[in-house]
């Protein structure tokens, strides 16, 4: 009995050896390069993004720098006109003007200072009390300047970015639109005009050349909250008869020109001379530990210049390892920089407002940027993982399938055995010889190596073919993924600039081989600030999807459209002479005025056409269709118009 138990105990250990260690080996071998796979895939397609989205970042900063910039000039623009308003009102109209004997409209105070009680659709007027109150020349100012209300009124109620627009006096008198209500209860008895950075900036000492000037951040005294001025002097002569200017509050520099939709949920702040941040986005007070200063409760009158505390001055910040990388960043030449955190790695992008002199700092995190990359990695390391327990799963049933195999097998083998024994045992008893039945162990050894060593290589061959196959599949998905992101805008499911770029290339190519012409379109959605500034960005983002609706529907088969940038759109019409792609372009144009958008109901689009000429860059290309449609801008909006070399910027 011990020798069959032996016999047992070998032969299920050679056969746990034999069958379940080699397969063990293999799946592990497969599992760890399935990983070390899917982590190298991830890895590379990580810094092929970085490499993508740090030579556009200097794009999108760039144009959003230029943004601001115009955005700005158009205000300086506006003071300049406001300057030669209220210097011809002194110099021409101020002498003539006749004032009442009597007044309802401007009261004393019990503080004594002088204003304007009740709104009459124009600015407000506060003056100081004091000793000009008695002079009759001072007085007709307070009277007389109301002229200057339509021009103050009408800069305000078109330009959203403009909160007040003012004229202020040395002496104390404020006229302001819009009316503040009771007046002097907020401004108190006096205002020291000169003592206000909205003052003396403008005056000759700091600005002798009496051009537009802007100021740094600020508490507005008028009860605004926080904001900028750009200011002019008001000469009559060579006599300062007092400072003009434009506010744009904090809120609205924020909300109209910095929180803007950028890609790669990207962010940015600006930062004057001395390195005051002017305007943050939400996530920039995050990042810097600082809440933005837009609104203010008023309990007393603000008697000062009240600036932003030292707290944002990227100069001399609390945060010493990321306020020293700012200091690096803004001092440095222009060009993509990190920002290292304890928690990630932003990018960063600086441009200078060339209005200003001021720093516009964009910033993209690392994090959120490469957030589906690793979102797609977990999700394939997570086939993984569940591999791995169908894995283990199968082998706790294969080795409980083993072990009672081995017993059965070693059973089977040791029962001829101890016939064999017994059979010379019987001999050596009785000297006769003894009948045993065939056995059959030869060929029970040989049907049980073949068929074992038929299922061990049939189980090794499925095993690794199931694996190849699900690897391909895997990087065939991420490969479609990655490509569909890298080439397709998001928001619109068009051919994005980087997909476009690629075909103007390869047009130009097959033009440059085939002498066969080609033609580009740029078009541009009309009146769109407009629609983001009265519906909202979710609406603008929604007529520009529509649009590429209407535009994928309308253009023929042979034609490759795609989203440029903002609300322009690109369209590529190979083999097509110029006057083919106008028709085409004027067949879009119509399809678009007349169809029917949600909400903003019909739009329309002017649109730009050129074709390709020898030796031509994609830059000609696009400089020549865009110089068309600024044409068509300049004409009216809702036409087409061809490239010729008489067209201006």
């Amino acid at each position: 009995m011990s020798s069959k138990n032996s016999l047992e105990r070998i032969i299920y250990g050679e056969f746990l050896k034999s069958s379940l260690v080699p397969i063990l080996v293999i799946e592990i071998a497969l599992l760890f390069l399935f990983f070390s796979v899917n982590r190298t895939i991830a890895d590379r397609n990580q810094q092929a993004l970085l490499e993508e989205v740090s030579h556009s970042l200097a794009e999108i900063s760039g144009r959003q720098a230029r943004i601001i910039d115009q955005k700005l000039n158009e205000i300086s623009r506006l003071s300049v006109m406001m300057q030669q308003d209220h210097e011809y009102f002194f110099q021409q109209q101020f002498e003539h003007c006749q004032v009442p004997e009597t007044s309802e409209e401007l009261v004393v105070h019990p503080n004594g200072a002088l204003y304007l009680k009740h709104d009459n659709g124009g600015a407000g007027l506060y003056f100081s009390a004091g000793p000009q109150l008695n002079d009759q020349n001072r007085l007709a100012l307070a009277h007389c300047s109301r002229a200057m209300d339509p021009l103050l009124k009408s800069i305000v109620d078109t330009n959203p970015l403009v909160a007040q627009a003012y004229f202020n006096t040395p002496d104390g008198m404020n006229r302001l639109y819009p009316f503040i209500p009771d007046a002097a209860s907020h401004y108190g008895a006096a205002i020291n005009m000169p003592e206000y950075n909205f003052y003396y900036l403008a005056d000759e000492q700091h600005n002798p050349e009496k051009h537009p000037v802007w100021t740094s951040a600020y508490l507005d005294p008028a009860g605004q909250g926080w904001l900028i001025s750009n200011i002019v002097p008001i000469y009559n002569k060579d006599v300062l008869e007092g400072v003009s200017g434009l506010d744009v509050t904090i809120d609205e520099l924020v909300n109209s020109i910095l929180d803007q939709r950028l890609p790669w949920k990207s962010s940015a702040f600006m930062v004057n001379d001395n390195g005051m941040i002017l305007a943050m986005a939400p996530q920039i007070e995050k990042l810097l530990g600082l809440m933005e200063l837009k609104q203010h409760t008023y309990n007393r009158s603000i008697t000062r210049t009240v600036e932003k505390p030292e707290a944002f001055n990227i100069f001399n910040g609390s945060d010493a390892g990321i306020r020293q990388q700012l200091v690096t960043i803004l001092k440095s030449e222009h060009g993509v920089h990190e920002l290292k955190t304890s928690e990630t790695t932003y990018l960063a992008v600086r441009h200078t407002i060339s209005e200003t002199g001021w720093q516009v700092v964009t910033l993209v995190d690392e994090t959120a940027l490469f957030e589906p990359i690793e979102r797609l990695r977990g999700e394939i390391d997570q086939l993984g993982y569940v591999a791995i327990g169908l894995m283990l799963l199968f082998y706790m049933l294969f080795f409980f399938w083993l072990q009672r195999k081995a017993t059965r097998l070693g059973t089977r083998l040791a029962q001829p055995v101890e016939a064999l024994a017994d059979a010379t045992a019987q001999l050596g008893e009785t000297l006769k010889p003894v009948e045993i039945p065939p056995s059959g162990i030869t060929e029970i050894d040989t049907v049980y190596e073949r068929f074992n060593d038929m299922a061990s290589e049939l189980h090794d061959k499925t095993e690794r073919l199931v694996e190849a196959e699900s690897q391909q599949r895997a990087q065939q998905v991420t490969a479609a993924m990655l490509e569909q992101m890298a080439t397709t805008d998001p928001l619109t499911g068009l051919n994005n600039r980087r997909k476009m770029e690629e075909a103007l290339g390869s047009e130009i190519a097959r033009a440059g081989r085939s002498h066969k012409t080609f033609s580009v379109i740029i078009l541009d959605v009309d009146g769109f600030k407009e629609v983001n500034d009265t519906h909202g960005h979710p609406v603008g983002d929604q007529v520009l999807v529509e649009i590429g609706k209407v535009l994928v529907d309308s253009v023929r088969q042979a034609d490759v459209v795609g989203r440029w940038g903002g609300e322009e759109f690109i369209l590529i019409c190979p083999v097509t002479a110029l006057q083919g792609a106008a028709n085409v372009a004027e067949n879009l144009r119509q399809r678009i005025q007349e169809s029917r958008l949600e909400v903003v109901g019909s739009l329309t689009a002017s649109f730009g056409v050129t074709s390709y000429q020898a030796g031509d860059a994609i830059e000609d290309l696009v400089a020549r269709a865009d110089r068309a449609m600024y044409q068509a801008k300049r004409e009216g909006r809702n036409q087409v118009q061809v490239y010729n070399s008489s067209m201006a910027w």
